[in-house]
């Protein structure tokens, strides 16, 4: 009377009951599960072996029944016998018994066996006799849509054929899966052998050769890659319309060449080709190549067309940024290669031929989406080149524009003398150097690479561009006076360190070299015109150590120094450098001889040297 824990009628005569018991059951009709059964209240051991003065029933074995037979419930609950052929064996964790999977010329289905699913799954492909209990299975709306069988008794279930070893199994054409015969399928496992197109999600790979190509799902993941020759045994099963191979086992045996991708056009898509002998070329599971237009992206998944065919692209990974970018603005055209996999329109075919509801690709890599690099794709990169040149060039005209009215300004107000006059000039040449200088400079290198960049760039477009940078050029030249601090004096109300970070950030930002920071016993603040020195000696050290000694790395060190006041260095991984001997104002390089000036006005030691095998830039700034 206990069902899963829970009482469901009292018993009476025996405390559980056995198979071949004989009783009596009071109770309310009910539908169980969508099948006619009995509620019951009260079972009453009437008969058989362990009723008093009772006699043994004997269990015969059920007549053998075809799956049809139990088709719309018409035979359900009753003991019967079906002959079938084991496809897979999987253990319930939470009912405990054996599920397993037994295929017939009718159809599958489902049987409940006792005993360890380990031991089941040794007798795949073992022709069986199954004796149970059958009944029909609905969905929740009450639809039929199988046949479960119960087994309680291990001799319940005779092996009339034992499974035949992996290399006895037959072998066939990876076209022949499933074709038209006019006897009845024997369910058994067929063997087929190709080469690996795909590994998708592990369990399922796509297989191909000169016969044709195959879907085929294991029960186990899969250690294989595109272009290994293998051997696979399975059941021949329909999916979406189309043959495949499953519960397989697949053994590698050897390394080939991935087939060359079969090109196809926006008729293939439409359309099945029909071949010379009558038949339909089928390009399911087939390793294809096509172009398409990408008309929205999803992480990896793609909506593309191919003229007026819209389907879906699964990819390996992902797309490049700058196509990634363009779509939205632009339709870009990429080549794909990978396996087509196709759904079957469900309808009945009009005229005799195969309705196609649905394509989608699968890549196996990178090499499965590659852009066409098309007159689209390079009108549309050649105007965002010129854009951005051209947003670079007005930004540092109008830099350099307020540069020179805030300095104006400053200069008209802040000095009186001759003496200070002179001493200005001096840092002027400086800032000169460290400000205005480097972004013409600037301007002129992306100018140029937007013409590297698009070498079928019109000829006007290209002079326009290449005059633009002889003007840079030109007022790098004799824009070689009058410039002032940079840097306001509002800024230097913030944190030392603060300051420190931000300006190491923008030159990273640069993407040129990685500059960090190690900040410690720096002062809260410091005097802005200090401040504003030691900045751009910190902006020329990084520039210098790029510029002549092409370091790919910068830190910048405060410490606090003994007896009171900080050190600041400026470290890179560059090549090494000998100040001696650099080139100075003789030569028209001003670098070193600014920086030096700098520091000496605010009464700070500069040196320059190695530390660690790293060129090194030293402050020292008393207390």
């Amino acid at each position: 009377g206990d069902v899963n824990g829970q009482t469901i009628a009292k018993l009476e005569g025996v405390d559980a009951l056995q198979i071949g018991d004989m009783v009596e059951i009071v109770g309310t009709s009910s539908c169980l599960g969508f099948a006619p059964g009995i509620r019951a209240e009260l079972i009453t051991l009437i008969g058989g072996e362990r009723a008093p003065g009772g006699i043994a029933v004997a269990m015969s074995t059920p007549p053998e029944r075809r799956l049809r037979d139990f088709d719309w419930g018409i035979m359900d609950n009753r003991r019967a016998t079906i002959r079938g052929v084991l496809m897979d064996a999987k253990t319930d964790s939470i009912r405990g018994y054996t599920s397993a999977k037994i295929a017939t010329a009718d159809g599958d289905f489902l049987v409940h066996l006792p005993g360890n699913a380990r031991d089941w799954r040794g007798k795949v492909d073992a022709e069986l006799l199954v004796s149970g209990i059958a009944m029909s299975i609905f969905n929740i709306r009450g639809e039929f849509i199988g046949v479960q069988m119960d087994v309680v008794r291990s001799d319940d279930v005779r092996v009339v054929k034992e499974p035949v070893p992996f290399g006895l199994v037959p072998k066939v054409a990876l076209s022949d899966i499933l074709p038209y015969t006019g006897s009845e399928p024997d369910a058994h496992r067929r063997r087929v052998r190709g080469t690996v197109t795909l590994v998708k999600e592990g369990e399922e790979l796509y297989l191909q050769s000169s016969e044709g190509a195959l879907r085929v799902k294991t029960s186990g993941s899969l250690s294989l890659k595109p272009g290994d020759e293998v051997e696979a045994v399975g059941f021949p099963r329909i999916n979406s319309g189309l043959g495949q191979l499953e519960t397989a086992e697949v053994r590698k045996t050897g390394v080939g060449a991935i087939p060359d991708p079969i090109r196809l056009n926006e008729r293939n898509f439409v359309v099945y080709t029909i071949k010379e002998d009558g038949g339909f070329e089928n390009y399911d599971a087939r390793f294809v190549e096509f172009e398409a237009r990408v008309l929205a992206v999803d992480d990896l998944n793609l909506f593309v067309a191919v003229g007026a065919v819209r389907f879906n692209v699964g990819l390996a990974v992902p797309l490049d940024a700058d196509v990634l970018a363009a779509v939205g603005e632009i339709e870009p055209t990429l080549r794909f290669r990978g396996v087509l996999s196709i759904l079957q329109n469900p309808d009945r075919p009009s005229e005799r031929v195969p309705s196609i509801a649905a394509w989608r690709l699968e890549t196996a890599d990178a090499s499965g989406a590659v852009l066409v690099k098309n007159a689209e794709w390079r009108a549309y990169r050649r105007g965002k080149l010129l854009v951005f040149a051209l947003w670079c060039a007005l930004g540092f005209v109008g830099i350099m524009v307020l540069v020179f009215v805030v300095r104006y300004i400053r200069f008209r107000s802040a000095y009186r003398s001759m003496d200070i006059l002179a001493k200005e000039r001096k840092r002027m040449a400086c800032d000169l150097h460290d400000t205005i200088e480097q972004n013409l400079l600037a301007a002129k290198l992306l100018m140029q690479s937007a013409v590297s960049m698009s070498p079928d760039m019109p000829e006007a477009v290209k002079e326009a561009v290449e005059s633009a940078q002889e003007i840079l050029l030109s007022a790098k030249r004799e824009v070689r006076e009058t410039v002032c601090n940079l840097q306001s004096d509002e800024i230097f109300a913030r944190r030392s360190e603060d300051v420190m970070r931000s300006v190491a950030g923008r030159l990273s930002h640069l993407g040129v070299v990685k500059v960090r920071t190690h900040i410690r016993g720096l002062p809260e603040r410091l005097p802005g015109a200090m401040f504003s020195d030691i900045i751009h000696i910190i902006k020329e050290a990084v520039t210098n150590a790029v510029k002549h000694g092409h370091a790919r790395n910068v830190i910048i060190v405060t410490d606090p120094a003994p007896g009171g006041g900080w050190t600041l260095r400026i470290a890179n991984d560059g090549d090494p450098f000998d100040a001696a001997v650099a080139p100075g104002p003789v030569e028209g390089h001003f670098g070193l001889t600014g920086m030096r000036e700098r520091a000496k006005r605010n009464g700070i030691a500069f040196s320059i040297g190695v530390e660690k095998g790293m060129t090194t830039v030293r402050l020292e700034v008393k207390k």
